[in-house]
């Protein structure tokens, strides 16, 4: 029977153009390009796959995994064709597009690729960094499309400002943006369906205007107003040695802060993986009398079927679930 262990993941890389150094300089990513904005630190896409970086398993992807061991390692509640969730790390230098992704719904009707829920926690960001968040008002199609027109659709969103530690969850057909000076951790449908609607002029390195997406985004995205909140703690657990904080439970994934001071124990039951990502501190991992490295910017997926580990040490952890 194939040994089972902490698969310390390889992350995909992306280098556009807003993205910035910090990957490199504070989280360990010596591996990837001189620029980097995303590390997609689990994946299993057409356009990123994460990679197994250690052990007997080393340079298997994902799906590599799923069909050698699904339900040990991608879990029983998981489906047999597509893997469940994407993880990464967004280094925003510059601010992001203004953009729209699909419901469910949506792709049912428009046959659009794949919807994408996504949620957002600000690891670190500068002082009056911030993001924005659905419509102030209602608009119209006509309105908002003027409005890019025009260079004010800036003018028609919520503007939020951000600190260290807030989550926020972006629902589908919600526009939306990341502005500039954030490193946000991005747990998210497996999709990579983003529209589009304003990019503030920009050019890309050979000249070149990047590609808008008007008519599908003006399609799908929720014209009424959004009042932006934060997520709210659903519940915690304080422990000596560890604070396990619920910041999601829902559709499509289960996301929880770790905040680990001496060690926590936790289990995969064999009904799904879990993904822990560091993005503080140092530590270990300790599985059946092994220890492996565990310090900020390190991501392991723990197959279903692992059984009990520890987090040992004093770190911030982002533990993702279905």
């Amino acid at each position: 029977m194939l040994e089972l262990y902490p698969l310390l993941m390889r992350p995909s890389y992306k280098d556009y153009l807003w993205g910035g150094q910090k990957l490199r300089t504070f989280y360990g990513k010596n591996d990837g390009p001189e620029t980097i904005a995303e590390s997609w630190e689990l994946a299993d896409h057409i356009d990123g796959n994460s990679k197994v970086a250690n052990g007997h398993l080393k340079g298997k992807t994902i799906e590599e995994l799923g069909k050698m061991e699904h339900d040990r390692i991608w879990g029983k509640s998981c489906g047999n064709n597509k893997f469940p969730i994407i993880v990464k790390l967004i280094d925003a230098k510059e601010k992001l597009s203004v953009q729209v992704h699909p419901s469910e719904e949506c792709c049912v009707v428009q046959n659009c690729e794949e919807a994408k829920a996504e949620l957002w926690y600000i690891v670190e960001c500068e002082r009056d960094s911030f993001i924005y968040l659905g419509l102030k008002k209602d608009v119209s199609r006509a309105e908002l499309m003027k409005a890019i027109t025009d260079n004010t659709i800036c003018e028609l969103l919520n503007k939020v400002y951000v600190n260290r530690g807030d989550v926020y969850f972006v629902n589908p057909c919600t526009i939306h943006a990341i502005g500039a000076g954030i490193m946000v951790a991005e747990i998210q449908q497996n999709s990579n369906t983003t529209f589009r609607l304003y990019d503030y002029n920009r050019k890309d390195t050979n000249g070149n205007y990047r590609k808008l997406h008007l008519d599908r985004a003006l399609d799908i995205v929720d014209l009424s107003p959004t009042v932006p909140s934060k997520c709210r703690n659903i519940g915690s657990m304080s422990f000596d040695g560890f604070k396990m904080i619920e910041m999601y439970t829902g559709k499509p994934f289960k996301a929880y802060k770790v905040v680990v001071s001496k060690e926590i124990a936790l289990c995969c039951d064999g009904s799904a993986f879990h993904h822990i990502l560091c993005v503080g501190g140092n530590g270990h991992v300790e599985h059946n009398g092994r220890s492996y490295e565990m310090e900020k910017g390190l991501s392991y997926l723990m197959p279903a079927e692992l059984g009990e580990y520890k987090i040992i040490g004093n770190c911030e952890v982002l533990l993702s679930k279905i």
